[in-house]
């Protein structure tokens, strides 16, 4: 009965190469023999689970190593016991303060924006001169009463507040440049806030730099284009509503001596709608006078057209 058992058991380990396993002549544990080869110890003690001598062998200390290798451990089950490094409060405080490369604060651009209009020339010009996002809203609603009292008076706007970095060499500090436009005298003003101690200094001259186009200047140039009856003609050919039309726009100046863009700050607005995309004409609007320059058909519109 014993020898049938062996026989099941051979018959049913696996094959190695083109042959089967080779099996020790003596009558005990497989894994027992000597002369079998490595390979073969390994396999044998695999089948340890039958309860047989030879189990405490499958164990070692090479074949504890590929297992761990073969299967890491998961995060989950790391060591308990294992130390973790706690953070010193010499490294929460570096985290806490601001790195070098860090954006503005709401409450470092509004304190950059109020020291740099409360000194030097931009407090004189604050004080003589029309803050034209103070007509944003009437702008927005098409009040051309309200946007009326700034042809009569010079106005400026503030366009941006951003960082500006340290420069190269110099002691890291946290500044501001904030930009203030003067349609008055189509100039760009920049000044840098000196964060810590409030200095403010005029930047170099920005005379014929670009200054960017804000969404408030759309609106108010928007509000002069459909307030014409001209612009509300081509508006209603292009089936949409002259009361509501929405606009985007982009800066235009002119190279031609004397021409107005070339000397004021003109925007190039175009109308269009989710159901009419594609602008059929374009208005130019003076915003440093708030006027009406030009109403053309798109380029190519009028040799489409049936």
């Amino acid at each position: 009965m014993r020898m049938q058992l062996l026989l099941v058991f051979a018959l049913s380990l696996p094959l190695a190469g083109c042959g089967q396993i080779p099996l020790s002549s003596d009558k005990g544990d497989p894994a027992q023999a000597t002369d079998a080869p490595k390979d073969d110890e390994a396999l044998s003690s695999q089948s340890a689970g039958t309860g047989q001598a030879g189990s405490e062998e499958a164990g070692s200390e090479d074949e504890a190593d590929e297992a761990s290798t073969a299967y890491p451990k998961k995060d989950d089950e790391a060591e308990p016991d294992e130390p973790v490094a706690a953070g010193t409060d010499a490294d929460v405080a570096a985290a806490a303060a601001p790195a070098s490369a860090d954006m503005l604060s709401v409450q470092e651009l509004s304190r950059a924006q109020e020291l740099a209009l409360g000194s030097g020339e931009l407090k004189t010009l604050a004080a003589s001169s029309v803050d034209r996002d103070s007509l944003a809203d009437q702008a927005a609603s098409g009040d051309m009463e309200a946007l009326s009292t700034l042809k009569d008076r010079p106005s400026y706007r503030l366009l941006y507040t951003q960082r500006l970095p340290t420069e190269k060499g110099a002691e890291a500090s946290r500044a501001a440049e904030v930009a203030v436009f003067r349609y008055d005298t189509n100039t760009l003003e920049r000044s840098k806030v000196d964060l810590a101690s409030g200095k403010v200094e005029a930047l170099s001259d920005a005379t014929g730099q670009w200054a960017p186009l804000v969404p408030e200047e759309i609106s108010e140039a928007a509000a002069v284009a459909r307030a014409d009856a001209k612009v509300q003609e081509a508006l209603k050919a292009a089936g949409l509503n002259p009361a509501d039309a929405k606009a985007n726009g982009i800066l235009t100046v002119s190279q031609e001596d004397g021409a107005i863009c070339a000397a004021k700050r003109c925007v190039r607005l175009f109308f269009a709608s989710a159901r009419l995309p594609l602008p059929t004409f374009n208005v130019v609007v003076n915003l440093s006078d708030l006027e009406l320059v030009e109403v053309v058909d798109m380029p190519g519109f009028a040799a489409a057209q049936p």
